[in-house]
């Protein structure tokens, strides 16, 4: 048996990701994704819910402001929380 498969030559496939992200203001970060669109991202409502202590110590935005983007993740921390590119894009 072989299975063969045909691609349409304009048949393009892209990742969608965080390219970057920068604090805004509260619990709000300006993020930009690499399909070009650029929103910003309010996470003050999953931060009053959670009682995680792993999250809730991120409440003080002091440590709420030291994320990083890794392989277009927003981080925080050793992975203490993390947002997906979808989760991001659909907020």
């Amino acid at each position: 048996m072989r299975i063969v498969v045909d691609y349409d030559e304009n048949y393009v496939t892209e990742t969608l990701s965080v390219v970057s992200g920068k604090y805004d203001k509260g619990y709000s970060i300006n993020l930009v994704f690499s399909d070009g669109l650029r929103k910003t991202v309010s996470l003050a409502e999953f931060l009053s819910k959670s009682l995680h202590p792993d999250i809730r110590k991120y409440v003080d935005k002091k440590h709420f402001k030291n994320f990083k983007v890794i392989d277009g993740d927003l981080v925080w921390g050793d992975y203490d929380m993390i947002f997906s590119t979808e989760e991001l894009y659909q907020m």
